[in-house]
Parts: C-alpha cells; sequence; structure tokens
C-alpha cells in the first residue's frame, strides 16, 4: 500500500515554459509491505525474512519538472531519499544497510507529432539486501493518441534480478488501452 502527498514549491510546468525556472515540487510517499508470496515453499512469507530491517518505510523526494513547448520536449528529474528494497516490494533498510540514501530518478518525453509521443525513464535505486542484487530500472515507451478520448500506451522495462531466489532478469513489454469522456 502507497499514500502520498506532492506540493508544488515554485514554477509551473506549461504557463512558465518560456522561464529557466523548472516548476518544482517535494513529496512524501509512506509505503507499506503486506509480506511476500511465491517463497511460502521456502519458508518466506515476510520481508524482514528476506533481511529487510522493517516492513513499511517512507520516502521523501524533490523533483523538477520543464516543458519546452519550442523543442516538444517534457523533462523531469527527481532526488529520492528511501530505503525501499525494490521500490517497497522487499521492505527498507537491509543487511547491507539501513540509513536513507538520495538516488535520481530521470526521465523524458519527445512529442514526435500532435498525437505520437516518444519517452524513457531511468531510476536508481539502492542495495541493502544481500539476497537482491537490486538493479536500477529502466524502460521506454511510445504513447498514441488518436482521438481526445482514446489512447495507446506501449513500452518495454527492465526491472532487474528480484532477489536470488528468483534469478531471472524481470523484462517485458507493456500496453495500455485508456479510453474516457
Amino acid at each position: 500500500d502507497i499514500v502520498g502527498v506532492k506540493v508544488k514549491l515554485i514554477g509551473d510546468a506549461v504557463y512558465d515554459q518560456d522561464m529557466l525556472l523548472p516548476q518544482i515540487a517535494v513529496g512524501v510517499m509512506a509505503k507499506r509491505n503486506k509480506g511476500i508470496g511465491g517463497l511460502g515453499a521456502l519458508g518466506v512469507t515476510k520481508v524482514t525474512q528476506l533481511g529487510a530491517k522493517d516492513e513499511n518505510g517512507v520516502d521523501y523526494y524533490v523533483a523538477a519538472t520543464k516543458v519546452l513547448l519550442d523543442q516538444s520536449l517534457l523533462l523531469n528529474g527527481t532526488v529520492r531519499a528511501t530505503k525501499a528494497n525494490q521500490m517497497g516490494l522487499l521492505g527498507f533498510g537491509g543487511d547491507k544497510g539501513d540509513s536513507y540514501q538520495a538516488k535520481l530518478e530521470v526521465s523524458a518525453a519527445y512529442m514526435i507529432s500532435r498525437k505520437l509521443v516518444a519517452g524513457m525513464e531511468y531510476r536508481m535505486k539502492p542495495r541493502n539486501l544481500g539476497v537482491d542484487n537490486e538493479k536500477a530500472y529502466y524502460d521506454a515507451l511510445v504513447a498514441w493518441f488518436p482521438s481526445k478520448h482514446v489512447s495507446v500506451t506501449a513500452a518495454y522495462a527492465v526491472l532487474g534480478d528480484i532477489t536470488v531466489f528468483n534469478p531471472v532478469r524481470q523484462r517485458g513489454a507493456y500496453l495500455s488501452v485508456q479510453t474516457g469522456f
């Protein structure tokens, strides 16, 4: 479970796009882990059994967003103070570390046409657990907007290995179709 609050401090990504200053916001996310599944045969049902210090945690972040309309470009950079293992899926802190670490997250999107956008995201993560060779996440995406009521997004995400108990590299395709009126 994740509950978050984000507050814009200064700037406006759309209306101030011709100014040098980006939109800057701060946020906090409280995360609660309700246990893990899939490792019951090994007797593992809680993240603390994998070496996590806590099942629950809080992330703090500062995000800067800049829209460059003349270049059809959206840029975002975030610095997140976190102890989260696999974004909280494997708890918080661990046998290799239990302090907050500042981690960088960046994303960019380019509007190819009025109906087509391409982008990428990259997110660093801490390495707190001995049983988890945690790596950065990254993805690439394409979004198509055939009308103002329909969007189609396709992406390919690479999530890295998630615990030594599941050494298969987590990666895959994503497809979303959304509609609304």
